[in-house]
């Protein structure tokens, strides 16, 4: 392959064009590509709307304990957009856009839902094993003050609410005290790779020059 051709934006033949996909948005970007591409029919692409609007109607049930079909707007969006989140992070695990678009194409949004969750509850359990790393660092004195406020405060806290059904994709913050500038962290896959890079960051200076 000439190195150059790596410069030149990959549009497939059916005009499908992975640079216009948005992985903020994940499904709602593939199904809208995968439609203007003409992967998806209408009739696909209505069909998956109708059962993400199901997938929405049972977690708004799970929200309530069966009490009600509705909710205010607000809690609605917020299930919604937890819902997304999980169906992007089911997408996450095809190797590219295009990838991902076959697999949105032959997976109902209920399989990919429960794949969605099992990814969610694998960084959170990460994030757990993080945080008894960084609790480690602490008995060893290695731990500098504000990543240990943090571990104590917004972290803990974070932790103890996590609902993956309802508030996987919530924003964990973390201050300037930790990374050096503030960070707002989208849900448990960004939170499991933070907690990550802190730790390593730990071992490194506890390991100290080679």
């Amino acid at each position: 392959m000439n190195r150059n051709d790596t410069l030149v934006p990959q549009v497939f033949a059916d005009g499908f064009d992975p640079a216009r996909v948005d992985r903020s948005r994940y499904f709602l970007s593939l199904l809208d590509e995968g439609r203007a591409a003409g992967l998806f029919s209408e009739a696909l692409f209505s069909l998956r709307m109708n059962e993400l609007m199901e997938r929405l109607a049972e977690q708004i049930g799970l929200w309530t304990n069966g009490r009600s079909s509705s909710v205010m707007q607000e809690t609605a969006e917020a299930l919604l957009n937890n819902l997304l989140y999980l169906l992007d992070l089911a997408l996450s695990a095809a190797p590219e856009p295009r990838a991902a678009a076959a697999m949105l194409a032959r997976t109902p949004v209920f399989p990919l839902y429960e794949a969605g969750m099992l990814a969610a509850r694998r960084h959170l359990d990460r994030c757990r094993v993080y945080e008894l790393a960084l609790k480690k660092f602490e008995a060893m004195v290695l731990l500098p003050p504000g990543p240990a406020h943090f571990l104590h405060g917004g972290l803990r806290l974070w932790l103890d609410e996590r609902d993956l059904r309802f508030n996987a994709c919530e924003e964990l913050y973390v201050p300037s005290s930790v990374f050096g500038r503030s960070r707002r962290l989208r849900g448990v896959a960004e939170a499991e790779a933070a907690l990550a890079e802190l730790c390593e960051r730990l071992r490194s200076n506890a390991a100290g020059p080679v």
